[in-house]
């Protein structure tokens, strides 16, 4: 009987260190879901203001071009008045 009793705790003992290697493994598991999901979250951010940027690069593009076009029409118009002016 003796030696019954003796390897019940230990069983015991054995039950209680599996159970906090199971609950140090769910922690450990929760922790990695929630570093996952802050890093998609970051991620997302980092996609989204790259978006913006491009497409603050691009409206400054055209822009620069309309202004250029715009500079460029009323070069030509300049010109043509001064045509028109020598020929008279």
């Amino acid at each position: 009987m003796n030696t019954n009793k003796e390897t019940k705790p230990e069983k015991s003992e054995n039950e209680k260190q599996e159970e906090r290697k199971r609950l140090k493994l769910e922690n450990e598991q929760e922790e990695m879901i929630e570093r996952r999901k802050r890093m998609e979250e970051r991620n997302n951010k980092l996609d989204n203001e790259r978006d913006e940027m491009i497409q603050r690069r691009k409206q400054m593009e055209n822009e620069r071009v309309n202004k250029w076009k715009m500079n460029e029409m009323k070069s030509r118009k300049k010109e043509q008045r001064w045509k028109m002016n020598e020929m008279k």
